[in-house]
């Protein structure tokens, strides 16, 4: 079991992943955890069909296998079921709420270092998508100034996006 542990497998570092939420609305907790104390943000809304697509129709002939998984939420997991995609799949059940789906492609290989050697993170992989195929509706945040929702308006419109696909948030920071 110790092989498989998430914390200390090197093989964790080869996971790029993509996290969305399934529920039909929007969340309150969310909107404060991604945002992280920040005011303005914006959240897409599409659907698991339509995420697919905008990742295949984004690479082309030159796509790099990816999967979906809908996230469990266990205490643990039983030997027989462990496996590299069941912990990228599983939570704890404490997470439950986010109602998450992942999105994610996995290497064999660690990334590269950094150029700096004493910093040791992941940047990160950049994936190109059809964002047209993906986007169904924008969310502004609920608790955004004015002049960021115009801003965010603005350049919707720049890019050709119908004024049908914002959506202010119906939560209110009280």
């Amino acid at each position: 079991m110790e092989a498989f542990f998430w914390n200390t497998n090197p093989k964790k570092n080869c996971v790029f992943i993509n996290c969305w939420s399934l529920t039909p609305h929007e969340s309150y907790a969310l909107w404060k955890i991604y945002l992280s104390g920040e005011a303005n943000g914006v959240a897409v809304k599409t659907s698991v069909s339509k995420l697919k697509r905008s990742v295949i129709n984004g690479q082309g002939s030159n796509s790099e296998p990816f999967y979906m998984g809908k996230v469990k939420y266990k205490k643990h997991l039983c030997d027989d079921s462990l496996s590299r995609l069941s912990l990228i799949t599983t939570k704890k059940p404490f997470y439950d709420f986010e109602k998450e789906l992942r999105l994610f492609i996995l290497n064999d290989s660690p990334p590269e270092k950094s150029l700096d050697q004493t910093v040791n993170f992941i940047q990160g992989k950049s994936v190109k998508i059809d964002v047209n195929e993906l986007i169904q509706e924008v969310y502004i945040s609920p608790f955004a100034s004015q002049g960021y929702i115009d801003e965010v308006k603005q350049l919707l419109k720049k890019y050709g996006y119908s004024k049908a696909l914002i959506k202010e948030s119906e939560i209110l920071d009280m």
